[in-house]
């Protein structure tokens, strides 16, 4: 790209030498934010610096071939989702016929499905469903039987038929299909089912809507949340999902993205209800995506996940695996083999530095430098050698996010240094470890109440870096004896189901004598009880842990009896490799 005269920006920098890192491109750590409150250059930008890894591609989620992208918090799922849009928008093959209808609209969970509704669903199940408290086997979904697809179905064609008849004029064949479409979606005080929808009907506006099984059949909801209602509201979303099959769409294109798809709450029965509605919206969209034609589809209907809810929706029911590994991508980081510089992480930052040279040139990327040269150039060690990626990746938990995360912070301390270097990285890591850990704490507060957390926090403050599960227990129980939250730990809490929890949110993994440590996010589902526990190198900063060796470790053979962990045999150190 030729350097702008004129422009403050490429002031003081030269052809051919380094960029001051202030002046690299890394991203943002949220998306959604930095596109909304940017203009259309922060969308190029994002846009020109995004890098695709080679398990994926664009035009499967334009075409709706695939429609789900899932994934842990940070993965990059928002962002994916926003580059297939921005590339749609620049697809000449869509952008050449001004006259082409087009929208990627964006449906935040979190924000977006009404706080009233939600608190109205509970409230209308908990007191239409007699349970026994008392039974652990109620804890685990009191809402596993409810439907919602009907709920998902008409906001979902709501937001489709507001869209066709605005900006989408046009797009659907004209005739009595689209006129009973239209009819169904018009005759109803959407507003009335948006703020009580605890009795789950809507409110004729004017005249009536008659569905399809029963000419005569009105919709005269009276607001009583009987099973009379339920079967009418069930009644008209058919009658709506019927006639939304046979519309015929001859131009434009929709897609309707959902983001922020996470339980509002870590725990309890709002939990427990918005992994069913997750899960329903799951079934929802791909059996709306389902009723277009795959060869011309020009209506989709897509989902970022987190896997964080995934373990507790697939718990009630519908084989929610088989669609998502069917219709959508995993965004993973961490299983790609050796972390050198042909990790996707390294490829990913290594184009965002190429698209910063670009900007300011002082490159010539007539023909682009390799990542080998890019990665050389601004990641060292020291004077005379280069970083390995694998002493920066080691402080990440193996997506995108951290990374971004962990280079804006050596930024903010030093953003006129001209590299990444091993010392600025050491200098950022209590910047970096305590934005990352605000995120964990969160994670984890929301999964066991932020008294816990802070319990869980208090017994690992200056604990080691190697511990054994017998260790933990000693620990628990020594702290107990001076704290309140620690003993309601001790009592609440057995230490392996600390260990899972620390595990899964990537705090821990199990130690290896050789070869990389074990950890949640490099792809292994499970700790090994019997293991030696080692802490993540950015835990360790945060918590002040003591460091130990491998030999320093105790171990209580017997304590698996005493706990009664069923299938654990008595440990021999020699068997942890």
């Amino acid at each position: 790209m030729a350097r702008q005269r004129g422009n403050k920006n490429y002031s003081n920098i030269k052809k051919g030498l380094k960029l001051s890192i202030k002046d690299i491109y890394v991203g943002e750590e949220d998306t959604t934010r930095e596109l909304e409150i940017g203009d259309s250059k922060v969308a190029a930008q994002f846009y020109n610096s995004y890098f695709l890894r080679n398990d994926t591609d664009y035009k499967d989620f334009v075409s709706g071939n695939k429609f789900f992208v899932y994934g842990y918090k940070g993965a990059g799922k928002t962002a994916f989702l926003r580059y297939v849009g921005e590339s749609f928008n620049r697809d000449k093959e869509y952008t050449r016929d001004p006259s082409f209808a087009r929208k990627w609209d964006l449906f935040r969970y979190s924000q977006d499905f009404p706080q009233k509704m939600h608190a109205d669903i509970s409230e209308f199940l908990k007191r239409n469903r007699k349970l026994d408290v008392d039974l652990e086997e109620n804890d685990l979904n009191i809402f596993r039987d409810y439907d919602y697809e009907d709920l998902w179905t008409f906001l979902i064609l709501s937001k489709l038929h507001d869209f066709i008849s605005s900006e989408g004029k046009g797009m659907v064949e004209p005739g009595a299909d689209l006129d009973r479409f239209s009819h169904l979606l018009t005759a109803i005080d959407r507003g009335t089912i948006l703020d009580r929808f605890a009795r789950l009907v809507p409110k004729i506006r004017s005249g009536s809507a008659k569905v399809s099984s029963d000419p005569e059949l009105n919709l005269d909801f009276d607001f009583k949340a009987g099973s009379d209602d339920l079967d009418k509201f069930a009644d008209y979303v058919g009658d709506l999902r019927e006639v939304f099959q046979k519309l015929n769409f001859t131009s434009g294109y929709y897609n309707l993205m959902f983001d922020e798809i996470d339980p509002r709450v870590g725990s309890g029965k709002a939990f427990d209800l918005d992994c069913i509605l997750i899960r329903d919206l799951i079934v929802t969209i791909y059996r709306l995506n389902a009723t277009q034609p795959p060869s011309d589809r020009r209506i989709v209907f897509s989902a970022a996940i987190r896997s964080e809810v995934l373990h507790s929706v697939n718990k009630v029911g519908k084989e929610i695996h088989k669609l998502l590994s069917q219709f959508g991508i995993h965004m993973t980081w961490g299983i790609y083999g050796a972390r050198d510089l042909d990790h996707p992480l390294v490829k990913m930052i290594c184009k965002k530095i190429s698209y910063s040279e670009q900007k300011f040139g002082v490159w010539d990327h007539s023909k682009d430098r390799s990542v080998t040269e890019t990665w050389n150039r601004y990641f060292r060690k020291n004077r005379k050698a280069a970083l390995a990626p694998k002493d920066l990746l080691r402080l990440t938990w193996m997506k995108p996010r951290d990374l971004v995360r962990l280079l804006k912070a050596c930024k903010s301390i030093d953003g006129d240094s001209k590299a990444f270097s091993m010392s600025l990285i050491s200098k950022a890591e209590v910047l970096y470890g305590n934005e990352s850990w605000a995120e964990i704490q969160s994670q984890i507060s929301s999964s066991i109440g932020a008294d816990l957390e802070g319990a869980i926090e208090t017994v690992f403050q200056g604990f080691h870096d190697r511990f054994s599960i017998y260790e933990l227990q000693t620990e628990i129980d020594r702290c107990a004896l001076i704290s309140t939250d620690v003993a309601k730990l001790r009592n609440k809490m057995k230490p392996f189901d600390i260990v899972e929890l620390l595990y899964r949110n990537g705090i821990i993994g199990n130690y290896r004598r050789r070869g990389d440590d074990r950890f949640f996010f490099d792809g292994h589902a499970k700790p090994e009880a019997k293991g030696i526990f080692v802490a993540h190198p950015i835990s360790k900063i945060r918590l002040g842990l003591e460091k130990r060796t491998y030999s320093d470790v105790q171990y209580e053979p017997d304590l698996f009896d005493q706990d009664g962990l069923d299938g654990c045999e008595g440990h021999n150190r020699k068997d942890v490799s």
